[in-house]
C-alpha cells in the first residue's frame, strides 16, 4: 500500500511540474546565457520546451562508435538509445579529452539541446531523444547529495519523523 502511496505521489509530483516553464537562469561559466538545469527524463518527455536552449543534464556517458548520454546505466546496459541524447563531440580538445576520459561514468555536462535524435539504426536500430551540441562543460557526477544514504529504522514510525536516535 506504501508504495502505491509513493508511486502515485511521484506520478503527480512528475505531472505538476512537466508542463511548468522552464528556469533557465542558471549561470555557468563560459555560458553567455542562462541554462536550463533539467533532468533527461523531463528533456526526454518535453524536449520542445527547451529545444535550442542550453540545459544542464545528469547521465551515463558512453562514448563508442556514437556518444551518447543515457538516462541511467542500466539503459546503457539495455543499448537503449531513446533513453538517451547524442552527444556532438566538442572542438575544443581539451573539453573532448575529458570527455573521453569520463566513458563509461555519471557526468555533468552543459550543452545546447536540440529535439532531432540521432538515428542509430546501423548500430541499435532505434533514434536517440535528441542531442547535445556547443558543449560548454563537463564533470564527473560523484558529489552525493544524501538520499543515497539509509534512513535508520528509528527514525521512522509510522507516517512520523521522529529525531535522529544517539
Amino acid at each position: 500500500m506504501i508504495k502505491k502511496f509513493i508511486l502515485v505521489a511521484f506520478l503527480l509530483a512528475l505531472l505538476s511540474t512537466a508542463h511548468a516553464r522552464p528556469n533557465c537562469t542558471r549561470k555557468v561559466a563560459g555560458v553567455d546565457e542562462g541554462v536550463c538545469p533539467v533532468s533527461l527524463y523531463t528533456l526526454i518527455a518535453n524536449g520542445s520546451e527547451y529545444n535550442n536552449k542550453m540545459v544542464a543534464v545528469t547521465g551515463f556517458f558512453a562514448y563508442g562508435d556514437i556518444a551518447i548520454v543515457f538516462s541511467s546505466q542500466d539503459m546503457f546496459a539495455a543499448s537503449s538509445v531513446s533513453d538517451g541524447l547524442t552527444i556532438m563531440l566538442p572542438i575544443d580538445k581539451k573539453l573532448a579529452s575529458r570527455l573521453y576520459n569520463l566513458n563509461h561514468s555519471y557526468i555533468e555536462i552543459v550543452g545546447r539541446f536540440n529535439i532531432l535524435g540521432t538515428d542509430t539504426s546501423s548500430y541499435y536500430g532505434m533514434e536517440t531523444a535528441g542531442r547535445l551540441s556547443e558543449i560548454r562543460w563537463v564533470s564527473r557526477a560523484d558529489k552525493s547529495w544524501g538520499y543515497s544514504e539509509p534512513v535508520h529504522p528509528k527514525l521512522l514510525q509510522g507516517d512520523r519523523f521522529l529525531s535522529r536516535p544517539d
